[in-house]
């Protein structure tokens, strides 16, 4: 796993599965394995009394073949620069809360109903923001 939602990781590490929330993203390098069909598939999972049911599926099939060849040295270190922004000067602290209607048909963030053609906060660009997120959804 070398990313996680477009970001590089801090470091570069291995594993045989994934747990993937709904709408996060992981960028991964997979090196091929010997001749034949190799599956990438979901588990069935379950994000709570609120939440969704998605059962297991294949995401994608890869079929190998022809002259097996040798493997590249996989990376180990982070591809990205890292900085430390834990000791930065704080410029803005937000909070964000998620909310939505009885009946789980509007959305609110901050009291207000989302709107993807609205942007209600933005960050100045070279500073650092604390923010605090709280669901109060179901």
């Amino acid at each position: 796993m070398i990313a996680h939602d477009g970001t590089p990781v801090d470091r570069i590490w291995t594993a045989d599965s994934l747990l993937l929330a709904a709408g996060a993203r992981f960028d991964v390098l997979v090196q091929g394995g010997p001749a034949g069909r190799t599956q990438l598939q979901t588990l069935a999972y379950e994000t709570g009394p609120g939440g969704n049911s998605f059962p297991k599926a294949t995401l994608a099939t890869l079929d190998s073949e022809g002259r097996t060849a040798h493997p590249v040295t996989m990376p180990t270190s982070s591809f990205g620069p890292t900085q430390d922004l834990s000791h930065a000067p704080i410029a803005t602290r937000r909070t964000v809360v998620f909310s939505e209607n009885k009946e789980g048909t509007k959305f609110y963030i901050n009291g207000k109903q989302f709107d993807p053609d609205r942007v209600d906060m933005r960050a100045k660009l070279n500073t650092v923001e604390e923010w605090t997120v709280r669901n109060d959804s179901g």
